[in-house]
């Protein structure tokens, strides 16, 4: 906590700026608004503890109002506490209170700025208060063409912080007026701006900013810098001292030492650039890459800004802990999009992390299957995929065996890792092969869920089932065989495909059901053939569950006597057939219409 006496500069109307007031008999009160602060500071005494909040960036200062008398000059108020005027005749309330003698209210100071004929002794009378004037009223009066000279010296040299940016911002304040104030007021960041927004100051301001230590150029811009306002022009003279000069950071600091870190300060002075500005800067042959390492160290990165930052990305480890995660998989992570923009730059800097040695196998045992993951999109070098592929049953390493027992995985991203490196076509079979002998029956069937049919990785899926078969087993009856069924080219082939498809569903085995679906989903498959289905096969087809339906509805139409039939015959399951279902609708007899109740 500090002394505002000791703040070179408090912006004590700032929205951000919070004003508390603790008086002697423990009243807490708040003030935020202009007009708030103002009354607190008016009514406040020598008794009273009062304290100014001032959020930065990542942290918050708390002041100690030290200076009553300052902080009320600072606010256009008067010096010393104002008094209640009591009248005998008309007492006021006890909240009410006059002006203080001598003082006009703020508006009418500015009526008097502007009149056309004010004379010189009443722009000198105005000029003496502008240590408290509303600043609108101090530069109504220095933008007037009958000025006096000694007022305009008066104004500029009683400015104040909060005044001198608003003079320079009239552009009327000659190059060697705008260096006094410079001089008077070296850490506003307000001021220091509007001056290297002139072309005849810019220059010797530069200057100034360059010569300031790493810690004091920090220390104005993210103790001055609001969010809410931009400083391109004060942005880009402060950054080569940020990029060039030795990070003093104070031993011991009340944000912490986060806050004045080099990356953060790039980072809030590069945000204030335009965009060509900030390319301009990832490319600077001199301080690009400390830039990149700024820039890749915040969240928010354009494409154009990624790919500049792309040297840094893939920059070569060497060598890279085992157990690390490297720094291009720590990127990739952060900033996916990078795999879609340069994905051949990525490809060859992963090429490299093994022969640095870095050993995917001791990230998996850690349980860093993300880190594992991102690694596995781009890596297309065979000793990187065989890495991957053996860190992903690193703990499997001898081959299933039938009878054995192997105990299931409990993380699914250590599936997805798999099920990625199995769908890599740059991936071999031999070592396709490799992560299928590891994985137990139940796996390869749950993997086989979502491989496509005659694929590569189904055409091994189905050779490491059959390699789990005993050699020495008896042969498969015929009745235990799966049979093989005709796909739709094979079906158009033959002069009538339904006949074929009615063979098939007459015949009884133990895989009906696989034929009954099987011919569900052939192109050649009619009503008539699948009305001779069991209503439990139709029932959740997509297509012939709501032609089922749709048919029942026609029948039973609004008939309470078929639709019960329904309902007696749908609630003894399971092997009724549809057109056994729709004879014994149509046997049902119709009710009488004048019999029927409403409908409700």
């Amino acid at each position: 906590m500090r002394a505002t006496s000791l703040a070179a500069s408090l912006p004590w109307l700032a929205r951000l700026v919070t004003l508390v007031r603790v008086t002697a008999n423990g009243v807490v009160t708040q003030a935020k608004s202009d007009a708030e602060k103002r009354a607190m500071l008016s009514a406040a005494d020598d008794r009273d503890l009062l304290l100014a909040a001032w959020p930065g960036e990542w942290s918050q200062d708390i002041f100690v109002v030290d200076d009553l008398q300052a902080a009320r000059l600072a606010l256009g108020l008067p010096r010393k506490k104002a008094t209640v005027a009591v009248s005998a005749s008309a007492p006021t309330s006890a909240g009410s209170a006059s002006c203080h003698a001598g003082n006009l209210p703020g508006s009418l100071w500015q009526r008097l700025a502007e009149l056309r004929d004010l004379p010189a002794e009443g722009q000198r009378k105005i000029a003496r208060k502008s240590g408290y004037l509303p600043i609108d009223t101090a530069v109504t009066l220095f933008q007037r063409s009958d000025l006096a000279p000694d007022v305009r010296r008066a104004l500029l040299e009683d400015a104040s912080a909060w005044l001198a940016p608003a003079l320079l911002a009239t552009g009327q304040c000659t190059m060697q007026e705008i260096l006094k104030l410079v001089e008077r007021f070296p850490e506003s960041a307000k001021v220091l701006h509007a001056a290297l927004c002139r072309e005849d100051t810019r220059d010797t301001v530069r200057r100034k900013l360059v010569a300031l230590s790493y810690m004091a150029a920090a220390r104005l811009w993210l103790d001055n810098h609001v969010r809410s306002e931009h400083w391109p022009e004060l942005a880009a003279a402060i950054m080569p001292v940020a990029l060039t000069k030795p990070a003093d950071l104070p031993a011991t600091d009340a944000y912490g030492s986060t806050r004045y870190e080099r990356a953060a300060l790039i980072r809030s002075l590069a945000a204030e650039l335009a965009a060509d500005q900030r390319l301009e800067l990832l490319r600077d042959q001199q301080h690009g890459t400390l830039a990149q390492q700024a820039f890749l160290s915040g969240t928010e990165l354009t494409d154009g800004e990624l790919i500049e930052c792309l040297p840094e990305i893939t920059k070569r480890q060497n060598p890279i802990a085992a157990d690390a995660i490297p720094d291009l998989v720590e990127y990739i992570h952060r900033f996916p999009r990078i795999i879609e923009l340069a994905e051949d730059s990525l490809q060859q800097a992963a090429a490299q992390l093994v022969a640095n040695g870095w050993s995917p196998a001791q990230l998996a045992r850690a349980g860093r299957w993300d880190a594992l993951i991102t690694i596995a999109r781009i890596a297309d070098a065979s000793d990187l995929v065989d890495a991957l592929v053996k860190a992903a049953v690193f703990d499997r390493m001898e081959v299933a065996k039938p009878g054995i027992a192997t105990a299931p995985w409990r993380e699914p991203r250590r599936y997805e890792l798999i099920e990625l490196l199995l769908g890599k076509a740059t991936v071999p079979d031999g070592q396709i092969r490799f992560l299928l002998d590891r994985l137990t029956v139940d796996e390869i069937d749950d993997l086989c869920e979502s491989v496509r049919r005659r694929s590569r990785l189904s055409r091994l899926c189905a050779e490491a089932l059959r390699m789990r078969r005993p050699t020495a087993s008896p042969a498969i009856p015929e009745a235990l065989q799966q049979p093989e069924l005709p796909t739709d080219e094979q079906l158009a082939a033959v002069p009538d495909p339904q006949s074929v498809l009615q063979d098939m569903l007459r015949a009884r085995s133990i895989h009906r059901d696989r034929v009954i679906a099987h011919a569900l989903n052939s192109a050649y498959m009619t009503d008539e053939l699948a009305w001779h289905l069991p209503v439990q096969a139709l029932e959740n087809h997509p297509v012939y569950g709501s032609r089922l339906a749709a048919h029942v509805t026609k029948i039973c139409a609004n008939s309470p006597s078929r639709w019960q039939t329904f309902a007696d015959s749908c609630s003894q399951p399971p092997q009724l057939l549809a057109s056994t279902l729709f004879r014994r609708l149509r046997e049902t007899n119709t009710d009488n219409p004048a019999e029927d109740p409403p409908l409700t």
